[in-house]
């Protein structure tokens, strides 16, 4: 599977408004209580099914150990809810057959 990303959205950053790609808000770690701690404030992140979350960023290859729903969402405070702007992301499945 292949992530690619386009365009940029806004986390909400509670005091100032910061505007990112998929990488997220570059060396701003996020801290508890958000979906992926210790990510990119802002970053792109997945999961599939009832597995972990995930970074996945502007571009991200990966060899899924599980199948089932893929969940796409900002990082970001549940609690938090200011955000603006959009990305979009094309996934690219493979057959491993």
């Amino acid at each position: 599977m292949v992530f690619d990303t386009e365009e940029v959205w806004s986390p909400d950053m509670r005091d100032q408004i910061v505007w990112c790609g998929a990488d997220g808000v570059y060396k701003h770690a996020a801290g508890d209580g958000y979906l992926l701690p210790g990510a990119n404030v802002g970053c792109l992140v997945a999961r599939i099914g009832d597995g972990p979350v995930f970074a996945v960023g502007a571009r991200h290859d990966l060899f899924a150990d599980r199948g089932g729903t893929l969940f796409l969402a900002m990082n970001d405070h549940p609690d938090f809810n200011c955000q603006a702007g959009k990305v979009v992301a094309q996934v690219i499945l493979f057959d491993r057959d």
